[in-house]
Parts: C-alpha cells; sequence; structure tokens
C-alpha cells in the first residue's frame, strides 16, 4: 500500500484512524476505526451521503463506538 497515492482527504481519514486504536490498545486498525473517523469529519463525503439519506451520523457514531470497544486489545 502506498500511502503517497492516497488522496489528501483520505490519508487524513487513515490517520484519524489510526489515533484510537492506538488509544484503545487494539491489535490492528480495523474497518470501524476509519468510519469513526470519517463520521467525525462533518466536511467528509461519507458524512454528506448520510445526510441526504436522512441518517443520523450522532447515532450511527453511538453504534461505531460500541462496536470499537468490543474488539480485542
Amino acid at each position: 500500500m502506498n500511502f503517497n497515492k492516497y488522496t489528501v482527504k483520505a490519508q487524513e481519514a487513515v490517520q484519524q484512524a489510526l489515533e484510537p486504536a492506538r488509544n484503545m490498545n487494539h491489535q490492528a486498525v480495523e474497518p470501524i476505526h476509519l468510519l469513526q473517523a470519517l463520521l467525525h469529519d462533518t466536511a467528509s463525503v461519507p458524512y454528506s451521503i448520510l445526510k441526504k439519506l436522512d441518517v443520523k451520523p450522532a447515532a450511527l457514531l453511538e453504534k461505531v463506538d460500541e462496536g470499537l470497544r468490543k474488539l480485542p486489545v
């Protein structure tokens, strides 16, 4: 995986996903970490899509946080 080929926004999202994985002592960075990062970024495309679909990002973020707490450490 060549990180330099990612767009700037994608690089930022991956960097933001690394922090909670480290802080929670998770064994690996999982897609749910990336989802959490994207939900925290209100300017992200996925966040905008969810809003247009009438999905409440805050409610989804709560479920994501629950899932993160269940990951092995």
